[in-house]
Order: structure tokens, then C-alpha cells, then sequence
């Protein structure tokens, strides 16, 4: 009984000394898009790359690549807003947009090459897409 005892004990300690080494640690930073009081990220890759979006009252979207410290602009063309949620290792960007009639549509954006995902569907004003997994864009 003692040795079962003593048994149990040492394999608590040890479950002990591993999980308190195998403790992660974060870095938090701060990151404010220039001249603006309303910044919020969304989506990060692998590689550092960050989408968002900034502006409350209009919605402007954009990445940001943290070895650089850049913000690339990026909203969908003829849009009034545009939010940027999610960017996958190739730097292909998801997220939402309001065109000129007010009707939200998801979109796409493959190396520049912007793309909607609902244009005119007037069944599914507000559909967005979901950030891209390593496999393909979720609907």
C-alpha cells in the first residue's frame, strides 16, 4: 500500500514539474492604424500577416505584415465599407463589403484579383465568409 502510495506521489510530482515547464509565454503589442482612434484585427497567418480593418464610421480594410510594420490598404473597388477577416499563408484575404445599395456581399481577394462571393443575392444580403482554412476559402 505504501509503495502504491509512494507510486502515485512521484507521478504526481512529475506531472507537476512538466506542465509548469511546458508554461507558453505571449507578447502582446499594440497596433493602431496611423491617424486613426478605431483599429481592430481580425485574421492571422502564419507568416506574421494581419487582417483588419479601420475607421468606425466607414469601414476600411487593410493587411499588416509584422516584419515590415506595413499596412497595405485593401478594399473591395466601388465599396462604402470594407472589412478584411481573414488572410491565409499565401496572402489571399477574405471578408465582407457594403456596395453603393447599401447590400453587404463576402468577397475574396487572390493576389489582387477581388472576387464576390454573393453578387446580387438579394436571399442572403449579409452572407460573409469565414477565414480560410489551410485547405480553401469556408462559406
Amino acid at each position: 500500500m505504501k509503495l502504491k502510495s509512494l507510486a502515485l506521489s512521484l507521478g504526481f510530482a512529475v506531472l507537476a514539474a512538466v506542465s509548469m515547464s511546458a508554461q507558453t509565454s505571449y507578447n502582446f503589442r499594440t497596433i493602431d492604424y496611423p491617424h486613426d482612434t478605431f483599429t481592430q484585427l481580425l485574421g492571422i497567418n502564419v507568416k506574421g500577416e494581419i487582417a483588419g480593418y479601420h475607421n468606425v464610421n466607414d469601414n476600411k480594410g487593410f493587411t499588416y505584415e509584422l516584419s515590415t510594420k506595413k499596412f497595405k490598404n485593401e478594399n473591395f473597388p466601388g465599396s462604402t465599407a470594407t472589412q478584411v477577416i481573414g488572410i491565409d499563408g499565401l496572402g489571399g484575404t477574405c471578408g465582407f463589403y457594403v456596395d453603393q445599395a447599401g447590400v453587404t456581399h463576402g468577397f475574396i481577394d487572390d493576389n489582387n484579383a477581388f472576387k464576390s462571393i454573393f453578387p446580387g443575392n438579394t436571399l442572403q444580403p449579409t452572407a460573409r465568409p469565414q477565414r480560410p482554412g489551410p485547405g480553401g476559402w469556408l462559406l
